[in-house]
């Protein structure tokens, strides 16, 4: 596959498609900080105040914080505040609550925790991946997961399933 972009505007207006990087990979570094890395001289940071352009062919998500499971409910959720989010004292009934849904915004949640389920919720009136309206779902231990604003009420997100 030829290394490029391709864009299409869907009927919200927004650009949509795929992007083909050969020899590229995500890598988290010890400070917690996620990276898109490939060969190309160019890369492209996401940071609170926007996207920034560098060189080094990195992808850079900034913003990293922490917060504790917390709750049994929606509402008595940890509230998730940073792009990434190291989440701590997950039991398998407790969770973490994503901010209402921005198009676009992307959020990646690590569970720090090896052996227990966490349970991730939408903001009120939010879904994820199309599911029932505030409804969690429950990602595996010691595991991550990436949640891309599809649009104001939908949380896109990739995930590996609590077993």
């Amino acid at each position: 596959m030829t290394p490029g972009t391709r864009l299409t505007r869907n009927s919200d207006g927004l650009l949509i498609g795929e992007l083909s990087l050969p020899n590229a990979g995500v890598f988290m570094d010890a400070s917690g900080n996620i990276s898109l890395k490939n060969n190309a001289s160019a890369s492209v940071s996401f940071s609170s105040g926007g996207v920034s352009t560098a060189s080094g062919g990195l992808l850079t998500l900034g913003n990293v914080g922490t917060v504790a499971a917390a709750g049994s409910d929606q509402a008595g959720a940890g509230a998730i505040t940073a792009q990434i989010t190291y989440v701590t004292a997950a039991d398998g009934t407790k969770g973490v609550r994503l901010p209402a849904v921005t198009a676009g915004a992307i959020y990646i949640v690590y569970s720090t925790v090896a052996t227990n389920g966490l349970k991730v919720y939408p903001a009120s009136g939010d879904d994820i991946n199309d599911g029932t309206g505030d409804a969690s779902i429950t990602i595996e231990g010691k595991t991550m997961a990436i949640f891309i604003g599809m649009d104001t009420s939908t949380w896109g997100a990739i995930f590996t399933a609590n077993t």
